[in-house]
């Protein structure tokens, strides 16, 4: 027989998740359905940065510096144990881009400080230039928080290969729902989502163990998370012309950690495990 909700959600990643929560804490009834389990594609392989966006000012920096202590402030008072505050430094590629921050500083809307080289060695953080350090920004253990957001919800492993409506019900196989919430990500296959221009971007993360102390996370072109039991998470989130997702494999990740040695002392990382997936983009 089939069975009845108030909404359905397509997809158990990060979105479809945190859709799924804040719908039953409006007392509705949600079945969340994804082909591969919670998580298990582009959120599954975040590095999760929770921090500000720097600009010159714009909707979208406003809109994503305030999602930002939503977020913060959400993690903090849901499940505190996921998420590292450890403050993340946002530091300049090069000269070119260190004149930028110049004209970025007015438009911080968060709590911000500027660090200087010497901070910055006293860190043990190879880099010159004058940066932002976001001391409430961190990052999340990504998969573990969709986990928790789901646990009280009914979450079935389900390829959904058709969607139709009838008497004002979508039907999903043999279940039945006044809403329906596509968390598909990248992939746009049940619905005609060109006109809001979602493509793919590939990520690639790999935690390594070490002996380093490293106390904060930091972005240049690539992000280095602060050494959280043992555990230093080397990312980036920037290959555009994947379109299909691959298997992982620890080249990827060693090439972080050659990049990442510019930054920090990598000397004593050693390749725990790699995740990778594909994550939603949309034109700004």
């Amino acid at each position: 027989m089939s069975k009845t909700y108030d909404s359905i959600i397509i997809g158990a990643g990060i979105a479809g998740a945190s859709t799924a929560y804040a719908l039953t804490q409006k007392d509705q009834k949600v079945l969340v359905l994804d082909k591969r389990g919670i998580a298990s594609g582009g959120s599954g392989a975040a590095g999760a940065f929770v921090s500000p966006k720097i600009g010159k000012g714009s909707p979208l920096q406003t809109l994503t510096n305030t999602s930002f202590s939503f977020a913060k402030d959400f993690y903090l008072s849901t499940c505190p144990s996921l998420f590292h505050q450890t403050g993340v430094i946002r530091i300049p590629k090069d000269e070119a881009d260190a004149k930028k921050f110049t004209e970025y500083e007015p438009f911080n809307e968060n709590r911000y400080e500027l660090y200087t080289k010497t901070q910055l060695h006293a860190q043990g953080i190879c880099s010159d230039f004058e940066s932002f350090y976001f001391p409430e920004a961190g990052d999340c253990d990504a998969k573990e928080v969709c986990e928790v957001l789901l646990s009280n919800i009914e979450v079935i492993e389900y390829e959904v290969k058709q969607i139709t409506q009838e008497n004002g019900l979508w039907i999903v196989g043999d279940y039945k729902a006044k809403n329906l919430v596509l968390a598909t990500g990248y992939e746009s296959d049940l619905a005609d989502l060109r006109y809001m221009g979602i493509k793919g971007t590939w990520g690639t993360r790999g935690d390594f163990t070490s002996k380093l102390s490293l106390d904060v996370s930091m972005h240049q072109s690539m992000s280095v998370g602060a050494n959280v039991n043992g555990i230093i998470k080397l990312g980036a989130t920037h290959e555009k012309e994947v379109k299909e997702p691959v298997p992982c494999h620890k080249g990827q990740t060693l090439l972080l950690k050659e990049k990442a040695s510019s930054l920090i002392d990598t000397s004593d990382l050693e390749l725990k495990k790699v995740f990778c997936g594909m994550r939603a983009g949309s034109k700004d």
